[in-house]
């Protein structure tokens, strides 16, 4: 199980191994499709005095709210730490409300959706607004 301190500092360099889970951080760290899903992810981790705010509300808007919500949902499938911080944050009072919408169906509408294939689905979604 890869600690919290460590999981915060995967998402600052690339992994070496290539594991499932260090290819997806790698591709949450390195492509800018991404961007806010690791913006989201930090403040998760983090808990961060702003993750009931406007700040983290932006990280799900531009039309990409499901591929950041699969992208922090693939996170808490491979790390226990983060999916019990998301837990805690999906829990909160002050959930955005473009996640509450879209959360309950995100992982069964994109569950033939592979890993590497996570910006792409970001910039189609961005494309159709």
């Amino acid at each position: 199980m890869i600690s919290q301190t460590d999981f915060l500092g995967a998402l600052n360099v690339v992994p070496p191994a290539e594991t499932r889970a260090a290819a997806l951080l790698r591709l949450v760290n390195t492509h800018p499709a991404l961007s806010r899903a690791r913006k989201a992810a930090r403040m998760i981790t983090e808990k961060s005095p702003r993750w009931h705010d406007r700040e983290m509300d932006n990280c799900f808007e531009n039309g990409d709210g499901n591929a950041v919500a699969l992208v922090l949902l693939r996170m808490a499938d491979l790390f226990p730490n983060f999916a019990a911080n998301l837990r805690e944050w999906y829990g909160g009072p002050a959930l955005p409300s473009e996640l509450r919408d879209i959360w309950p169906d995100t992982r069964a509408r994109f569950a033939t959706t592979q890993d590497h294939e996570l910006p792409a689905l970001a910039k189609r979604l961005r494309a159709r607004l």
